[in-house]
């Protein structure tokens, strides 16, 4: 398995491997050859360098359906319950009325702001 950010599952991609562990690998994405029918261009300037919106890229829709699968995937991963009673149980979380000025919260960048408009 590798983990590669800003790749949208079924997309094809070209990576550049940058971390490798016993049961998975970290990579950098290089270029997407394919992208997805849910890519869409991210409206704020400062995605892909500050970390607060790490799925903006994705149709707003998608990015609820994807959450709904990350929980899913950690809460199993956590042991707290079978799969099968998890499926009785779980649903797909609801999305935001308006997908944009919700968020409360900021991350501190320990970077020049410099170095925020550089990307190589």
């Amino acid at each position: 398995m590798v983990h590669v950010p800003y790749v949208i599952p079924g997309e094809q991609v070209t990576v550049k491997i940058v971390r490798k562990h016993k049961k998975f690998s970290g990579a950098t994405l290089n270029e997407v050859l394919t992208p997805s029918a849910w890519r869409i261009k991210p409206r704020c300037e400062h995605f892909g360098i500050c970390g607060g919106c790490k799925l903006q890229h994705i149709d707003y829709e998608k990015q609820v359906f994807y959450k709904g699968e990350i929980l899913f995937d950690n809460v199993l991963r956590a042991d707290v319950c079978k799969q099968t009673e998890l499926h009785n149980v779980f649903s797909l979380p609801l999305g935001a009325l308006n997908p944009y000025h919700y968020r409360m919260r900021i991350r501190k960048i320990k970077r020049p702001i410099s170095a925020l408009s550089v990307r190589i």
